[in-house]
């Protein structure tokens, strides 16, 4: 789902897959401030489990992130993205370590137009 009003946008989803032995079931949510002078800031969350060989395996994972998005010229921008996940286990349970923290930066260079973008960083 999406909604926009003003410079705000709300995304929410869930994603369920099933299949023999298993599954997977998950959420996402993002709340972002985007002015038409191609700043962005929002915040996101997320939280997901999963079964596997017929039991739940690992609990519940819980994410927690922020994202910045900023112009620096027609073509040239700069992005950064943080999220804390959070692993909540089942009692008993074994299996992989979610707790981590994960953080991108990256320069965006943009080649050409596209209908999204008419020559100009959003």
């Amino acid at each position: 789902a999406h909604a926009r009003r003003g410079a705000y946008t709300l995304d929410a989803g869930y994603h369920l897959q099933l299949g023999y032995g298993g599954d997977q079931s998950g959420g996402d949510w993002g709340v972002a401030y985007a002015p038409t002078d191609g700043w962005h800031l929002g915040v996101q969350g997320t939280a997901f489990q999963q079964t596997d060989q017929f039991r739940v395996a690992d609990g519940t994972v819980y994410g927690l992130g922020a994202s910045v998005r900023t112009p620096l010229g027609r073509r040239l921008g700069l992005s950064a993205e943080a999220t804390r996940y959070f692993h909540r286990r089942l009692t008993g349970s074994t299996g992989i370590d979610w707790n981590q923290t994960r953080a991108s930066v990256s320069l965006d260079w943009i080649i050409g137009a596209d209908a999204d973008r008419v020559g100009s960083y959003r």
